[in-house]
């Protein structure tokens, strides 16, 4: 076991799983974790020292929790528990604890499940993925029965996913899938297709008192967009670090959106033609762009308030960058960390990704201020400004870098190895794909048209 990997880490993450859910408060938890810490401070000591698996010290905090004075330690107990056992592997005893917090949260949300499972892949490989895990508990014949996809409240069904097939033309290309696959995502989601997942309108808060707030759900790439999904759709790899599975990197946000029309952002959302979203526009028939600040950062935190987007982890489980690699390492595959509490990987590290605001001309690093947008409503960022925000972080940055917050700009002309994108599209898109279409030409399949004909539909079942 990575020594940086100390019971105490596990339990914070295990313990941050837990705190959208009903059962216990987050004041609750936070009251719990250092009664906690210090009823396992002999059980961290040993598992430290290697006195003790991680079995052992999993038994340990289960016999704890039977003698726990509160719900919230018991549970914490529980939970760090089930994420030591599968770190063991011994999966039986991990599924005994998950048929132990099911009994005492009856509805205990798949979500959450599967952020428990994420949390044990701290203590495997970092070139592990869920995929993997999920495959053991298959094999553990059943013990563990749970919805693994991500999903929101309020935002399932069968549209949670959009797949974007760039072998095909129109609507032909557009699908959907209401979970993530069995096996994870497949390496042709990051090479002939692209997967964008659908985040709801909420808001965040960037400063003490200050939110941004989206009224308007959005697609946004699951992962960053890879070599070979620019080659597909401009028929060249611009990349200095070559790799298909890699993100395209050395594309400026004129090479992405076109230096004519692309660049007049927020006056409207046009863009050039020759332009990589021209080009993904003309063939697919939606309206691909690069997101706002405020949509890559609100999906990039994913209602979470920390420094970083899963709490209670480190930046090197999450993102490629100096730390975890060197420099030498460059970029890496995509999806090759954690994600985030909404199946989104790579929003810290790897490449920092374009954004559509404007910032002040020049090289800029800024921090949000109160007077920093417009409107704190579906902000669109300021009308002048010749350079362009990026967010994120990359593989060259050290960890203090990469998180939230971090807004750099650039001139929109300029592109290099640090820095790639990730795509977003309007989450009405089976209407904008309709209209954009030459179908469009028969005022029957009209978007208005073909909602009224939906109602009579389900009206007549």
């Amino acid at each position: 076991m990575n020594a940086k990997l100390t019971l105490i880490g596990t339990l914070a993450v295990a313990c941050a799983v837990f705190q959208l859910t009903a059962m216990p408060t987050e004041e609750e938890t936070r009251r719990a974790e250092p009664v906690v810490k210090k009823l396992l401070a002999s059980e961290r000591a040993a598992l430290r020292s290697g006195k003790k698996t991680r079995s052992e010290v999993a038994a340990a905090a289960m016999k704890l929790a039977d003698e726990a004075n509160t719900e919230a330690a018991k549970l914490l107990l529980m939970k760090g528990a089930f994420v030591l056992y599968v770190q063991d592997g011994s999966l039986d005893k991990a599924a005994e604890t998950m048929k132990a917090l099911k009994a005492m949260i009856p509805d205990l949300p798949s979500q959450s499940v599967k952020n428990m499972i994420e949390a044990a892949l701290l203590g495997v490989s970092k070139k592990e993925d869920s995929a993997l895990l999920y495959k053991l508990f298959d094999e553990s014949k059943g013990y563990v029965k749970c919805d693994m996809s991500p999903s929101m409240a309020g935002e399932g069904g069968k549209d949670l996913y959009m797949i974007v097939d760039l072998t095909k033309t129109g609507k032909s290309a557009i699908s959907y899938l209401r979970d993530v696959p069995k096996n994870g995502w497949s390496d042709e989601y990051r090479t002939k297709k692209m997967v964008l997942r659908k985040i709801a309108p909420g808001s965040f808060e960037y400063m003490p008192g200050k939110s941004f707030k989206i009224t308007k759900p959005f697609y946004i790439g699951v992962f960053e967009v890879t070599q070979k999904q620019y080659e597909m759709v401009m028929k060249g790899n611009p990349s200095e670090f070559k790799g298909d599975m890699r993100p395209v990197e050395r594309v400026s946000y004129a090479d992405i959106r076109g230096s004519n029309k692309g660049l007049g952002w927020p006056k409207d959302n046009l863009v050039d033609d020759d332009s990589y979203l021209g080009k993904l526009r003309k063939g697919i028939g939606l309206e691909f762009d690069l997101p706002t600040e405020v949509q890559l950062e609100y999906a990039c935190r994913a209602d979470t308030t920390g420094k970083f987007n899963v709490d209670g982890v480190d930046i090197v489980k999450l993102g490629k960058c100096a730390d975890n690699g060197g420099r030498n390492d460059h970029h890496v595959k995509v999806g090759s960390f954690l994600p985030n509490a909404w199946g989104l990987y790579d929003m810290y590290g790897n490449v920092w990704e374009w954004c559509l605001d404007r910032g002040p001309d020049g090289y800029t690093w800024m921090r949000w201020t109160a007077d920093a947008k417009e409107t704190d409503t579906d902000p669109r960022g300021p009308a002048v400004g010749a350079s362009r925000f990026h967010h994120g972080g990359g593989w060259y940055d050290d960890a203090s870098v990469c998180h939230s917050g971090r807004r750099p700009c650039i001139p929109a002309s300029v592109g290099n190895s640090l820095i790639g994108l990730r795509i977003v599209c309007p989450a009405d898109a089976e209407d904008d794909h309709l209209k954009n279409s030459d179908k469009q030409r028969d005022p029957l399949l009209r978007p208005s048209s073909l909602r009224e004909r939906r109602a009579q539909r389900e009206a007549k079942r």
